[in-house]
């Protein structure tokens, strides 16, 4: 079931999704056990029959994907932009795992305020 287009809260910064569409791979970290991203009435962006694997590249694949749960004993998978409320799942074996949010290089055509160093001007 896909959930529309729901985009990415500006918490990760308005260049996240463009570098999630770029990019091939991604990395994870665990965000939780045992809970789902309830979101506070914001639907999942994709839900389905899953298993773990599937779900991680799923979410790799869409670039507002930023949250997924497996529920590893039953196969079961949801994707969310965001993961600002969780609440228990039904299914204990439920792990939340968060997307890293690329890095913006010195290198590119626009980058962070620290790429300069520290001096800004003499008043």
């Amino acid at each position: 079931k896909l959930g529309g287009t729901i985009g990415l809260p500006l918490v990760f910064g308005w260049r996240t999704s463009r570098l999630n569409e770029l990019a091939t791979e991604a990395d994870y970290t665990l965000h939780s056990a045992g809970m789902f991203c309830s979101n506070g009435g914001y639907p999942f962006i994709f839900e389905s029959d899953d298993f773990p694997d599937d779900c991680e590249a799923r979410c790799t694949s869409m670039p507002t994907c930023m949250y997924f749960t497996a529920y590893l004993e039953h196969g079961w998978c949801q994707l969310s932009s965001r993961c600002i409320e969780e609440a228990p799942a039904g299914d204990r074996s439920a792990v939340t795992f968060a997307r890293k949010v690329p890095a913006i290089g010195c290198t590119s055509h626009s980058p962070h305020a620290e790429c300069f160093g520290t001096w800004v001007a003499e008043l």
